[in-house]
């Protein structure tokens, strides 16, 4: 029946010349996708746009070119039950106009997330874009207008970095880190050297009976779009490696000898990534005969076939990738945790995570838990701040560290948590706004901040001391005085530079891990 199907294809635009029978023989034993056309996956793209930024505590600007405001108009105009008034927000003066700017990721998918670069526009009056909010806007292939295609959107706060310096150079750049999202899926196609409908169906219908009905469709003679499979939406670029490796002589006797001769090289080879993609591009088939590689006495071919198996959904597979990532003796724990992310059914795989969490090489307690974020994030404990951010808390880790993320979705992780804040001490940031005391002998502290605008104090307030709750208190919103909770109001990048400052202190017994900035 699976020949019958690739042979006689279905829905082609020309039916008549692409259901007549394919004769296989055409084909070498060797002869891949790959031999008769190519991958076209779109590149990466800048995008660019407008935009306003609202929430500005040190002091907006009113000015905005009318161009842009007629821009910024129509934008609003294009959404669907907008009521946003446009000239009263930029009349604030806790509003500034912006532009924006940022790359798209090569083969990005819809609601891939990426960072944007936030400018004030020149000319404008100085502005301190730390600590504002982006009104969502819209994201167009650079130079294009208002009119054309919408590629993605953008919202959230800014983020500057705390090592700018506002006195010398005004904080008029930052980042929406995470907040740009793409709107649709690309176009990703194969195309044939030749426009053969025959050869067209022949290869639509084998990448569909190899990963769902939905993934190929003939959009006419010699050109096939591709969908990733959801299950292959982190490991995209594998997906399309696997659809150019893909053989095209069918024949069982044929698909035999490619498996055995494919496992040989798995074995052998030194690079074990072309045979493994090979054998996972076969499909559940060649399981069994891989299966033999599992013991292997090298663990390198060990890894390779199992993590070939678990892309295949083999449980075997994950076993031997389980026992791998919790040898405290082997060198490729990281690898195989990696490998571990596309098992199904996913709770195993949570429930080996939850336990690496626990281990003493911490560079595999990072890798689990990075694993863990992406396939069960109600497995950690996490709290939303201001809207701005999230906290999470890794209790029972042996070394206690904060991790902070300074590229895509703003995130603090306190790895070790609880992680006390030492009492008897008096803490002044070193710009003189935050003060922390813990000198009072009932286990709490209590926080205080100079106001941004006005010669005032934010609080007391006080909290438990230990740093997740000091977290949520200092960048918690800020309310007016007599508001239920509340917090000092202090930003993604302050909250950054105040915790480092107290783990140089040694205020807290920690080390601050920050990553890298954005581009």
């Amino acid at each position: 029946m699976g020949l019958l199907c690739l042979q006689c294809g279905c829905a082609d635009p020309r039916p008549e010349e692409a259901q007549r029978p394919l004769d296989p023989t055409r084909f070498g034993r060797s002869d891949t996708i790959r031999d008769f056309a190519r991958l076209e996956v779109p590149m990466s793209v800048t995008v660019s746009g407008y935009g306003l930024v609202g929430g500005l505590i040190q002091g907006g600007s009113r000015d905005c070119p009318d161009h842009i405001r007629a821009y910024l108009k129509r934008m609003v105009r294009g959404k669907a039950k907008s009521d946003i008034n446009i000239d009263a927000l930029i009349a604030s003066e806790f509003t500034t106009v912006v532009y924006l700017e940022a790359v798209v990721p090569v083969a990005a998918m819809k609601a891939d997330e990426f960072d944007v670069k936030v400018l004030c526009l020149s000319g404008l009056a100085a502005t301190v874009l730390n600590g504002g909010w982006l009104y969502e806007s819209d994201l167009r292939l650079l130079g294009d207008d208002v009119s054309s295609p919408m590629v993605a959107t953008v919202k959230g706060p800014v983020f500057v970095h705390e090592g700018s310096d506002p006195e010398a150079q005004p904080q008029k750049v930052g980042h929406i880190l995470g907040g740009g999202r793409v709107t649709a899926d690309p176009a990703i196609k194969l195309i044939l050297e030749a426009g053969d409908y025959q050869m067209t169906s022949w290869m639509r219908n084998l990448i569909i009976r190899r990963f769902g009905r939905d993934t190929a469709v003939a959009e006419s003679a010699g050109r096939i779009v591709l969908k990733v499979p959801v299950r292959y939406r982190r490991q995209r670029w594998r997906f399309f490696a696997m659809v150019e490796a893909m053989y095209l002589n069918q024949a069982p006797e044929v698909v035999n000898n490619r498996t055995m001769r494919l496992i040989g090289e798995l074995a052998s080879s030194k690079d074990r990534n072309k045979p493994e993609i090979a054998l996972e591009a076969i499909g559940p088939v060649c399981l069994k005969k891989t299966a033999a590689l599992l013991q292997s006495s090298d663990e390198a071919v060990r890894l390779s076939a199992a993590r070939c198996m678990t892309n295949l959904g083999s449980e075997r597979g994950l076993q031997v990738l389980t026992t791998i990532a919790t040898d405290p003796s082997s060198t490729r724990r990281r690898e195989a945790i990696k490998a571990m992310g596309t098992a199904v059914p996913v709770e195993p795989v949570i429930n080996v995570l939850q336990m690496l969490l626990r281990d003493e090489d911490f560079d595999v307690v990072l890798e689990a838990y990075e694993l863990l974020t992406q396939l069960s994030r109600e497995k950690i404990d996490r709290t939303l701040v201001a809207g701005s951010f999230s906290l999470e808390r890794i209790p029972h880790t042996p070394q206690k560290a904060i991790v902070v993320t300074r590229r895509g979705r703003p995130r603090m992780t306190l790895f070790g948590a609880p992680i006390p804040f030492q009492p008897g001490r008096l803490f002044q940031s070193l710009d003189g706004f935050v003060t922390l005391d813990s000198r009072a002998a009932d286990g709490f502290v209590r926080l205080t901040r100079k106001h941004p605008t006005r010669p005032t104090v934010i609080g007391p307030l006080r909290c438990r001391a230990e740093l997740g709750e000091m977290i949520r208190v200092f960048c918690g919103e800020y309310l007016s005085q007599g508001g239920p909770g509340g917090g000092l109001g202090v930003s993604y990048a302050d909250g950054i530079a105040l915790i480092r400052e107290l783990c140089d202190k040694r205020c807290v017994d920690a080390e601050l891990w920050a990553g890298p900035l954005p581009e």
